[in-house]
């Protein structure tokens, strides 16, 4: 018991002194990985990136599959209405500083709070993209 407590005391000292900040997953308060604040950049500059190649791809999608079907559009509608919702506090961080504007306090505890759903909404999208493919491929071939 005594060494739980410690390990509390030690985490609590780190994120008091910005050591180290928890990025929790929504939904699963126990579910935090922590990272030094320059981590957390990194990986919010990786998940933006990866984002926003999905975003591409999702608006170049008609050139790259050609027509859907109403179901898969649907699915594709359901993914992208998730993932803009995730990124949300991201996106507008990045837009924030596109324009030489700093994101307050607030915009950046949404970001690290939400940046695991973004990049797992993101990673969601980006395999239904290859799905869709797969198949387009597959019917193409078939």
């Amino acid at each position: 018991m005594a060494a739980i407590r410690n390990g509390l005391t030690l985490i609590c000292m780190l994120v008091l002194s910005a050591c180290i900040v928890p990025v929790p997953r929504q939904g699963q308060p126990l579910n935090i990985h922590f990272m030094s604040p320059q981590q957390l950049r990194d990986y919010s500059e990786q998940v933006f990136r990866q984002h926003n190649q999905v975003m591409t791809r999702l608006m170049t999608m008609e050139l790259e599959f050609g027509k859907i079907d109403p179901q898969t559009e649907e699915q594709l509608e359901q993914a992208e209405a998730q993932m803009s919702q995730a990124c949300a506090s991201l996106n507008e961080a990045a837009s924030l500083r596109a324009s030489g504007s700093q994101p307050s306090r607030k915009l950046g505890n949404e970001v690290r709070r939400s940046i695991r759903d973004c990049k797992a909404e993101t990673a969601r999208m980006a395999d239904l993209l290859d799905r869709i493919s797969t198949e387009q491929e597959n019917q193409k071939t078939g």
